[in-house]
Formats: C-alpha cells, sequence, structure tokens
C-alpha cells in the first residue's frame, strides 16, 4: 500500500528484510543489547490518557480501548503495593496562546484540549485516585515544565513505567526524557497506542533498542507481583 505520493512502493517481503537488516546493524554496533531493568523503587507515569486521546469522536482522539484495559490492570496491581502513580494532562488557555511553536504545529491540539473543557479530562475507565498526581503539561514530554521530576525524586523513585498515548509523541519524549534523568525505564507494549499502527510500532522499535525495556504486560505484572508493599511517602525523620 503506497503511503504516500512520491514514495517507492515496498512490498511487504522488502519490509521484513529492512526491519531484520536493522536489527542486525543495531546488534553488531552494540544498540539495545542490553536491558537495564526496573529498577527497586518504580512509579507508573500515565502519559495524556485523556478522553480526546481515547474516544474516537475527537479528530485527535482513536480506538484506544485495549489500551486503557491494560492500563487498568496494571494500575490494579500496582496501587496495593504502594507504588506511586502519576499521571500528565495536556491543557491550555482558551486562547492557546500557551501552547507555543506546539500549537503552531499541531493547531488543533489548543482547540479541542483546552483546561477543564470536554476532552481533557483523564479517561474515566482509569480516573486518578485521591494518593495520585496530576501533573498538567503544554509540551509532549512529561518532564517539560512540570514538577514531575522533583516528585519522582522525594519519592526515593529509581524506575519509571510509562503508559498512555500516543507512542510516537508524548510517549516517546517522556521515554526519552525520563532515561536521560537516569530512570530505569520500561513500557509495559500492550500499555501504549498510537492513532496508527506505523508510527506505533516504528517508535516501539527505536525506544526499546535505545531508551527504554519494552515488555509485555504479563512480565511487569509479575515484577511488580514480586514486590513488597511499601508507603507511598518517604519517612521524614524528626529534627
Amino acid at each position: 500500500r503506497k503511503l504516500l505520493e512520491g514514495l517507492k512502493i515496498v512490498d511487504r517481503d522488502e519490509k521484513i528484510l529492512y526491519i531484520s537488516e536493522a536489527i542486525e546493524k543495531y546488534s553488531k554496533s552494540g544498540i539495545g543489547i542490553k536491558k537495564t531493568g526496573f529498577g527497586k523503587r518504580p512509579a507508573i507515569v500515565n502519559v495524556d490518557i485523556q478522553k480526546g486521546f481515547t474516544s474516537t469522536e475527537n479528530p485527535l482522539g482513536g480506538n484506544m480501548d485495549e489500551m486503557v484495559e491494560s492500563v487498568r490492570t496494571l494500575l490494579d496491581a500496582a496501587r496495593p503495593k504502594g507504588i506511586p502513580v502519576m499521571y500528565t494532562r495536556v491543557a491550555y488557555r482558551e486562547d492557546g496562546s500557551d501552547c507555543g511553536v506546539f500549537g503552531e504545529r499541531v493547531p488543533t491540539l489548543p482547540k479541542w484540549f483546552q483546561l477543564n473543557g470536554q476532552w481533557d479530562d483523564i479517561d474515566e475507565r482509569i480516573r486518578p485516585h485521591k494518593e495520585d498526581y496530576v501533573f498538567i503539561k503544554k509540551m509532549p514530554s512529561a518532564f517539560f515544565g512540570t514538577d514531575i521530576l522533583h516528585q519522582l525524586t522525594y519519592l526515593n523513585v529509581d524506575g519509571v513505567i510509562v503508559t498512555g498515548c500516543t507512542t510516537s509523541g508524548c510517549v516517546r519524549a517522556t521515554v526519552i526524557d525520563s532515561m536521560s534523568h537516569g530512570f530505569r525505564t520500561v513500557i509495559p507494549e500492550e500499555c501504549v497506542a498510537d492513532r496508527s499502527p506505523g508510527p506505533h510500532k516504528s517508535n516501539l522499535f527505536d525506544m526499546a533498542t535505545k531508551y527504554a525495556d519494552l515488555l509485555p504486560l504479563k512480565d511487569v505484572l509479575a515484577f511488580i507481583n514480586s514486590l513488597p508493599a511499601r508507603e507511598i511517602a518517604p519517612q521524614i525523620s524528626a529534627p
């Protein structure tokens, strides 16, 4: 199938060959050959799992029901263990002036994701609990312009499990920043989604070879179930 006008049409066999050649080249270069693991005190960062992205009624959204249900399964396992749960929520002023150049690149974003509008709320199927943390952000990465790094540091977190949407946009930006800040970063494959399978798969490949461990949800659940329960906030000693 032709994806864009002017590009060479590549049949299925050539696509498979291209991927296998990429994997072989990466392996010879020492890229993506070692996993970094979860760390001892992970947190979960749910990126922009908002109504506007998880609903097919919004032009910026898509059918992400399976992803949302997988995230709910993950959170149901994590909360009893005292694992910190964090959400990001992208939202803008009514005039969109706080979206900056990002709004020039994607002008529909500030239009549909106005603060306290119809579409900016977290998907009700995974609504935050009172002990969870919610950060409003303006740019792709959960770390840019928010207090999430401070909160992760205060909670003595050393690993970040990233879920959400979209894989090729805000998830990818968050994963790169998570790794760059020194967190062992894990992506449960069933817990991220995109509007299109092409960008989803290509970005999973790139993140898995350079920035994070890409694992099946069952492996992430097995790790969480092996952890002892802990208090979410660190103990503060009296002076």
